[in-house]
């Protein structure tokens, strides 16, 4: 028996295996199952596992003409294609259609500008003599109030320290030519009421009156000339009137921020100076900015002016838009052309108020730092409108797919997704306008979101010989 035992259980095995049932459960345990019976490739999900598509943005490229852009339209619908024609090549994931639909559309040019900070709301604070800085009340970046103590200064200054002397020894010579004075007005009151040899008297005292009180006026006159000198130098009121009435000497002066029409606060742009430094007079202590408006400068070109003009005159709103940043503000006001061709690059500079927002703060000890949502030095674009409107159709950004050298849309066909070179009229980041015999007609139905992969896809097909091409068609 034991020597047939081997035989008789591979019979046996033969026998289940041969089962119907047997069949089924090798399949289901044995081989691994065909994943593209199922809409799965493994590869593909490897390569989409970073494709921002599938949590609903996309990072497409802007046109060459205008360098880069961020999709800005995180609202667009539509229903959802997921056509599973071959498994290996169909995307999928992430793809949302709508209907193209033919509407009017307002023309508009593209103007580049730069967000600027408004020389109307910046302040200076210079040193006003030879000082040394004893304490700094405000660092960089921080926004202060009017008022604000900002520095503490020592004056150094030879010239100053001179003055102020000089004002005291006037003011002395002062006080003692009005006790002059008005002694002898008293003996001349005394004296009125004499008669005779009295007279000659009299007109004594009166002559040195006289004199005494011509002696007041120069010596004031002199005060006052040394008072405006110390002032442009940088004492403040208070100071003055101390030297004045009290004959007291000016050694520290203190800074304050000044008061700006309009600003509640102004930030700290720059502070080149250090707790402890000495600074010539003029030295700059403090540049301030308020920066709840800023000023937006388009650069527009000698064709662009028609529109730009008429924008300004009929106050047409104007958008602007970031190229990089998920940020659109409308309904902007142009506020004044200017009159001058730059002869560098033939651009005539308009202005635009923009208003500021905070978009967070921070306290740190006594100081505040406010972070705001536009900042000066940011390069913009606008879109002027311009007159008339052309029929067209108006598509969320995300529809469309810059490669660098072409911009495509994808249209969805019978076979799949066909990739439209289009010529876009404008975009905003938002939205983008085609023109009338774009290639689209009323009806089409256009992938919203996912172009990028059905580009992708259609290269893997040309990369893997299946000859669809750099634009062809994604399954």
């Amino acid at each position: 028996r034991d020597s047939k035992s081997p035989l008789l259980v591979l019979l046996i095995c033969a026998a289940c295996v041969a089962a119907p049932g047997c069949k089924d459960r090798a399949a289901k345990g044995g081989e691994p199952q065909d994943h593209a019976a199922h809409g799965h490739d493994h590869e593909d999900e490897h390569d989409q596992e970073h494709e921002p598509a599938e949590h609903g943005h996309e990072h497409d490229h802007a046109d060459a003409q205008h360098g880069t852009e961020r999709d800005l339209d995180h609202a667009a619908h539509g229903d959802h294609g997921h056509d599973h024609a071959g498994a290996a090549q169909e995307p999928g994931v992430g793809i949302e259609t709508a209907a193209a639909s033919e509407t009017n559309i307002e023309q508009r040019i593209k103007i580049p500008g730069t967000i600027d900070v408004d020389p109307d709301r910046r302040a200076v604070v210079s040193a006003p003599a030879g000082v040394r800085i004893v304490s700094l009340g405000a660092t960089r970046h921080a926004t202060v109030k009017p008022g604000d103590l900002l520095a503490v200064l020592e004056v150094v200054e030879p010239e100053v320290r001179s003055l102020q002397m000089k004002a005291v020894e006037i003011r002395t010579e002062i006080v003692a030519s009005s006790l002059d004075a008005e002694r002898l007005r008293s003996y001349l009151e005394k004296l009125a009421g004499a008669q005779g040899a009295i007279e000659d008297e009299k007109r004594r005292v009166q002559g040195e009156l006289e004199v005494a009180e011509a002696r007041v006026a120069s010596l004031e006159a002199a005060l006052d000339g040394v008072v405006s000198s110390l002032e442009l130098a940088g004492l403040g009121p208070a100071q003055l009137r101390a030297l004045e009435k009290k004959g007291r000497v000016v050694k520290r002066i203190r800074v304050f921020a000044p008061k700006m029409k309009g600003a509640k606060g102004l930030e700290v742009a720059r502070r080149p100076v250090y707790q402890g430094q000495t600074v010539e007079a003029g030295a700059l202590l403090f540049d301030l900015v308020a920066l709840d408006e800023l000023l937006v400068v388009g650069e527009a070109f000698e064709a662009d002016l028609p529109a730009v003009r008429r924008a300004s005159r009929q106050e047409l709103p104007v958008t602007l838009f970031y190229p990089a940043e998920d940020n659109l503000v409308t309904d902007l006001t142009i506020r004044s052309v200017e009159s001058t061709l730059h002869d560098g690059d033939r651009t005539t500079h308009f202005m635009i108020p923009l208003p500021n927002r905070v978009v967070s703060r921070k306290e740190r000890g006594d100081m505040v730092y406010l972070d705001w949502a536009h900042r000066a030095g940011t390069r913009i674009q606008l879109l002027v409108p311009t007159q008339g409107t052309t029929r067209g159709f108006v598509l969320p950004r995300t529809a469309l797919i810059a490669t660098g050298t072409v911009n495509l849309i994808y249209r969805k066909t019978a076979a799949g997704f066909e990739p439209l070179e289009v010529q876009p009229l404008w975009s905003d980041g938002r939205h983008v306008a085609l023109e009338r015999g774009c290639g689209l007609k009323e009806g089409d139905v256009v992938a919203i979101k996912g172009g990028r992969q059905l580009l992708t896809a259609s290269q893997k097909d040309r990369a893997s010989g299946g000859g669809a091409g750099d634009h062809g068609h994604a399954h």
